[in-house]
């Protein structure tokens, strides 16, 4: 039997150790803002300075510090270890690129909408992160840091302690918490996408090394093998055919567009294969005894403060 007043206390501490990643980090960029002012405003020309700040306030001291607000909770669940194949290793990262592909373009669309409507010309933020830093800050932020930190945090930590009130419940909101935690529409439909995703898989093998694996998979390939891509490519209107198959930085470039394209393809014949397959197979999913009410959910969801103060942060990081 779920005490609901426990849950809504539970919820409410993951709901606020959210936040705090949020806040925290912007407080860490405020200070150090300040302090370069003060003494070397040289560096806020430098991109390493700029956008290394923004990563490690969040990875080396908000999210440690959230510890505070997780530890808070009284329950935590951890999924049951199971073994996962090749094949449903391979399924898994088809499903989440051929997601993000789709959810990609979905969210590039509502991120235009919502600048026209400030008044604003279109802004994406992962795109000037990639395009400003080295290639080096690039792989170490993108492809090592952002998926072990983002694992941990928005899959073991948030998951382990909402699995006590239904697997699926879980799941979706810590994929919702991964995808509001970028701030940014362009990033939130594709990221919530690949956490829903990341979520089943971390509860059905109870493995967090794996999702760990995929997330790095995914983030080498759409931020750093398709960014150098682009820079190889250069220019590409003005490329003639003849220079395309003289050989050079363009043709390498072209020959790797060319190759994501076909991963691209593989992906979304895997994603289907794995999505009918999962509708055919039979899935006992954990869930709460007895079953949660709507009331329940309510009390334990939207009548929770704690909850109310991480969507008001979420909004305002989609703001600034």
């Amino acid at each position: 039997m779920i005490d609901v007043r426990r849950a809504r206390h539970n919820i409410a501490f993951v709901a606020l150790g959210i936040a705090f990643v949020f806040l925290g980090s912007l407080a860490v960029q405020l200070l150090a803002s300040i302090l370069a002012t003060m003494y070397a405003p040289w560096l806020f020309e430098e991109p390493i300075f700029v956008y290394g700040v923004g990563s490690l306030s969040m990875y080396a001291v908000s999210m440690p510090l959230s510890l505070l607000f997780f530890l808070r909770c009284k329950d935590v669940q951890k999924p049951e270890s199971r073994e996962i194949s090749l094949l449903t290793f391979a399924g898994a990262f088809a499903l989440a690129f051929a997601g993000s592909y789709i959810f990609g373009i979905i969210g590039s669309m509502a991120n235009d909408v919502f600048y026209q409507l400030m008044g604003k010309e279109p802004v994406n933020s992962l795109e000037e992160f990639i395009t400003a830093v080295p290639p080096w800050l690039n792989v170490l932020l993108t492809a090592v840091c952002a998926p072990i930190f983002e694992e941990i945090f928005t899959r073991k930590l948030v998951i382990d302690r909402l699995l006590p009130y239904g697997e699926i419940p879980a799941v979706i909101l810590s994929g919702l918490a991964f995808g509001l935690i970028h701030g940014n529409f362009n990033q939130f439909f594709y990221a919530s996408a690949i956490g829903i995703i990341l979520g089943f898989i971390y509860t059905r093998t109870g493995n967090i090394y794996c999702t760990i694996t995929l997330h790095m998979m995914f983030n080498f390939i759409g931020g750093v093998y398709v960014a150098e891509a682009n820079r190889l490519l250069g220019d590409a209107e003005a490329l003639t055919t003849e220079q395309l198959l003289a050989g050079g930085p363009q043709t390498t470039g072209m020959l790797m567009i060319l190759g994501y394209l076909a991963l691209l393809a593989v992906s979304f014949i895997g994603a289907i294969i794995t999505v009918v397959r999962f509708t055919e197979e039979t899935h006992d999913f954990v869930r709460p005894d007895p079953a949660l009410t709507p009331w329940q959910w309510t009390r334990m969801l939207v009548l929770n403060p704690g909850v109310w103060i991480f969507f008001g942060v979420c909004v305002m990081m989609f703001l600034i």
